[in-house]
């Protein structure tokens, strides 16, 4: 993840290139029209390629976005390992 975008939060909370806030954890994705969108990963159902990314969250809701499959699911990986604190060695 080497955004450099930073994203702020409806408490002005400024997210970094690491996804990072004092609040929580969420992933920085980028919209087919190439703005960026912030994810709460722990809402995604399931991820399909086709042949764009789309992403359906639990309740339902749909987006496309241009980052591949496999780079949305590292993402999502790292962010449950900071959530539950896990590390890979």
């Amino acid at each position: 993840m080497s955004r450099e975008t930073v994203w702020r939060g409806p408490c002005g909370t400024a997210r970094g290139a690491d996804n990072r806030t004092e609040s929580g954890l969420m992933i920085l994705l980028t919209r087919l029209n190439k703005q960026p969108v912030v994810v709460n990963a722990e809402l995604i159902k399931f991820i399909e390629r086709t042949p764009d990314t789309l992403i359906t969250l639990v309740n339902g809701d749909r987006l496309m976005v241009l980052e591949s499959l496999e780079d949305v699911v590292d993402r999502a990986m790292e962010y449950a390992r900071q959530i539950r604190g896990f590390r890979v060695v």
